[in-house]
C-alpha cells in the first residue's frame, strides 16, 4: 500500500454527528509558506515510491490558497498529491474537474454529512472518467451510536458513488454482539461491491473470520 505524508493545511472545522452532540471548532488555517515548507522537508524525507503526500488536518478545499499548493507540490517533485475532505466542497462548482486537472490524483472523503461526502464522490469519479485519468477516492466513517446500525447502507452508497476503499473507524463505540454484527455486515456489503473495508477498533470487534478487515489500530482496550 502506498504510504502518503499527511500535510496539515489547518486544524479543526470537522463534521460530526450533530446526534452526539458535538460542536467542531472552526477551521483554522495555516499561512501558505508554512505549508510550503512542510512540502519541502517531505520531499527531501520521503522514501520511495513517492513522494507522495495528502493535504489535511482540515478541510482542504477550506484553504484560501489550496491551488497554490497543490502547484507548489508539483513544482517540488510531489509524485502523488491527496486531499482530504467532508465532500461538499468538492461537488461544488467544478472544484473535482480542476483538482483533477491541477495534479491531484487521491481524494480521502470523511462520510459524517452523507449527502455531501456522496455528492462529492460521485463528481470526483465523474471528473476522472471524463479525464481518462488514473485517480481514486477512498473515504473513511466515523462510527458513533447513532450511526453504526447504518454502516452497511452507507458502504453500498459509497461503492456506487466509486470509491476505491472504505476505513471503517469504530475507535469510539464499545465492543457489543450487536456492534460486531453491524460491522461484519458493512464489511460483507463491501466485498459484494467490490470495495475493501478495513475496521479501526479493539482487536475483539470482529471475529476470526472477517480478521483480514482489521486496520493498523486493532489493539485490544
Amino acid at each position: 500500500m502506498l504510504e502518503f505524508q499527511l500535510i496539515e493545511v489547518g486544524s479543526g472545522g470537522r463534521a460530526s454527528c450533530a446526534r452526539c452532540g458535538a460542536s467542531p471548532e472552526a477551521a483554522t488555517y495555516l499561512p501558505t509558506e508554512e505549508v510550503i515548507d512542510c512540502i519541502r522537508r517531505a520531499v527531501l524525507e520521503y522514501r520511495p515510491p513517492g513522494p507522495n503526500i495528502r493535504f489535511g488536518g482540515a478541510d482542504a478545499f477550506g484553504h484560501p490558497e489550496l491551488p497554490v499548493l497543490v502547484s507548489a507540490a508539483v513544482q517540488e517533485g510531489v509524485v502523488r498529491i491527496g486531499l482530504e475532505t467532508d465532500g461538499s466542497a468538492l461537488a461544488a462548482g467544478d472544484n473535482a474537474a480542476g483538482a483533477l486537472h491541477a495534479g491531484v490524483r487521491h481524494i480521502h472523503v470523511s462520510h459524517v454529512d452523507a449527502a455531501g461526502a456522496l455528492a462529492g464522490i460521485a463528481a470526483w469519479t465523474q471528473a476522472v472518467r471524463a479525464a481518462g485519468v488514473d485517480a481514486v477516492a477512498t473515504a473513511t466513517v466515523p462510527v458513533c451510536v447513532h450511526n453504526v446500525a447504518e454502516l452497511a447502507k452507507a458502504v453500498a452508497a459509497m461503492a456506487e458513488a466509486g470509491v476505491a476503499g472504505i476505513t471503517v473507524d469504530a475507535r469510539s463505540v464499545s465492543v457489543s454482539a450487536e456492534v460486531t454484527a453491524y460491522v461484519v455486515a458493512a464489511c460483507d456489503t463491501g466485498t459484494v461491491n467490490s470495495v475493501w473495508v478495513e475496521v479501526l477498533g479493539p482487536s475483539d470487534m470482529l471475529p476470526e473470520s472477517h480478521s483480514l478487515h482489521r486496520g493498523e489500530t486493532g489493539d485490544s482496550r
